[in-house]
């Protein structure tokens, strides 16, 4: 008997457990989806991403925010740039009205176009046509991947061909703790990418990027970049103030997560809109980041498009917007400007 146990005993310790041997892994459920919206805080600070390997903690406390910025993630359909772009299933847009077009799904995160105004009306745009798969799903610590992209960039009535590569690896998995807490089953990704324009002459950019997603949110927690624009190299540190979860989870259900708003961004003046689909008595509840009731107004919901006007009685900033009615709960995003 007492050999037997022995024997119990060590092929027990051969066994490996959950906790040492589970590795995160990033999907589809962990990309923004189409309605997120994100507020993120800027950091000026010189790029310091950590140590690449297993079981890593990164503690970025350090990183002080120097801003408050945003995303918003549309249908590409609605936005300036459709017809151009029409590969593109999601489309980010930034503080700074610059469009991101990219085209999401199992295989990974491609770039298929990006554009914005220069100046009082100049447009410019990016163009692939070999398009840029810079993140491939799923990836988890230890998996790597390259991709060529080719396309054409035109601005002020210049056309400019581009041709690159990317090289992306997961070079790290565990905690990250950020100013905004700390966050689990994350795993860092790091990319090397190199593109270069021909207008007579060639000129070489490059962008090396670290990023920390977790496998519990959507979108990235913390990104970090250094892009060299052919003469000098800027730093780029982000992170998100309020990560979404991975799956989404209303107080209701998970069916009726959120409601489409527009415009939002909205600025204190405006009028918001959004779609309803049934007669209801609502109590609609504007809360900060922090948890604090800013506004709250009762509503008589019919089926069809609502109107509400914050009348600049709030600030702009991020919000959640809760709409509570018998049935359920509905939580979305919000975002009031300037």
């Amino acid at each position: 008997m007492k050999r037997a146990n022995t024997l119990l005993l060590v092929l027990w310790a051969l066994v490996p457990t959950a906790g040492i041997m589970a590795q995160p892994v990033i999907g589809l459920s962990n990309m923004p989806q189409v309605g997120d919206s994100v507020i993120i805080a800027l950091s000026n600070q010189p790029v310091a991403p950590g140590t690449a390997g297993a079981d890593q903690t990164w503690d970025m406390t350090w990183i002080s925010a120097a801003e408050e910025q945003y995303f918003v993630y549309e249908d590409p359909a609605v936005t300036p740039w459709a017809d151009l772009f029409d590969d593109a299933t999601i489309c980010g847009r930034s503080w700074e009205d610059y469009y991101s077009y990219y085209h999401i799904d199992a295989t990974g995160v491609a770039a298929v176009g990006y554009a914005g105004v220069i100046g009082l009306s100049d447009t410019f745009t990016m163009d692939y046509s070999d398009s840029e798969l810079f993140i491939p799903l799923d990836y988890s610590f230890g998996d790597s991947h390259a991709d060529d992209f080719a396309g054409t960039s035109t601005a002020a009535g210049f056309s400019l061909p581009f041709t690159g590569d990317v090289d992306f690896e997961a070079d790290g998995y565990g905690t990250l703790i950020l100013p905004t807490g700390t966050y689990e089953n994350v795993v860092r990704y790091h990319f090397f990418r190199t593109q270069e324009i021909t207008f007579g002459t060639t000129t070489t950019t490059t962008k090396e990027q670290w990023a920390w997603v977790s496998s519990d949110y959507r979108f990235w927690l913390l990104l970090m970049e250094e892009n060299f624009d052919g003469f000098s190299t800027t730093p780029l540190i982000w992170y998100d103030k309020a990560p979404l979860p991975a799956v989404p989870v209303a107080i209701g259900s998970a069916e009726n997560y959120s409601v489409r708003l527009f415009p939002n961004p909205v600025s204190a003046q405006q009028s918001l809109s959004f779609e309803w689909n049934e007669q209801s008595n609502a109590v609609l509840t504007l809360t900060d980041l922090h948890g604090r009731k800013v506004w709250q107004r009762n509503m008589e919901l019919k089926p069809g498009m609502q109107s509400l006007s914050f009348d600049g009685q709030v600030d702009a900033g991020c919000y959640l917007l809760q709409i509570a009615t018998e049935k359920a709960d509905h939580v979305t995003r919000l975002i009031v400007s300037e």
